[in-house]
């Protein structure tokens, strides 16, 4: 994992259409990033405690322990550093790397339970690699999402 605070940040978050229950999937989830790239800073503290406001105190701590399980399927999967912009770095966050993207494209899939999207979003976001341990973990994470209109992958 690794963060960007200089170079090519990817896609403003603003123009991609995300859903306030989006936006906080990324938030959480980008917690969670920077927890492992940075463990000194305990990003896992606001995951969970974000996780706690934004759904409270039935819905948080299992959103939050569902996408840390969605983070490690991939983590196990892939090999290569995972690109994510930083959730404490306000001109940062306004941004989407294209990892993120992969991730959040994947977490839509899963959210409409369309299995063949997310197997080739889950492909690209593991990086060719068999992406089938992370498949059941999406749609666990999917399945504590609202329903989506057909937004775009």
């Amino acid at each position: 994992m690794s963060h960007l605070h200089f170079g090519d940040r990817g896609a403003l978050v603003s123009s991609l259409g995300y859903s306030d229950a989006e936006l906080d999937a990324l938030r959480i989830a980008r917690h969670f990033f920077h927890a492992f790239c940075e463990p000194g800073k305990q990003g896992w503290i606001g995951a969970f405690g974000y996780a706690l406001r934004a759904r409270g105190p039935d819905q948080g701590p299992q959103f939050a322990l569902a996408t840390l399980n969605a983070i490690q399927a991939v983590r196990q999967i892939r090999h290569s550093s995972f690109r994510f912009n930083c959730p404490t770095c306000k001109d940062c966050a306004r941004y989407l790397s294209g990892n993120e993207r992969s991730y959040m494209s994947a977490l839509r899939a899963a959210v409409r339970r369309d299995e063949q999207a997310l197997a080739g979003q889950l492909w690209l976001l593991c990086e060719s690699n068999d992406p089938t341990k992370a498949t059941e973990a999406f749609l666990t994470l999917g399945s504590f999402m609202p329903a989506l209109a057909e937004a775009p992958l």
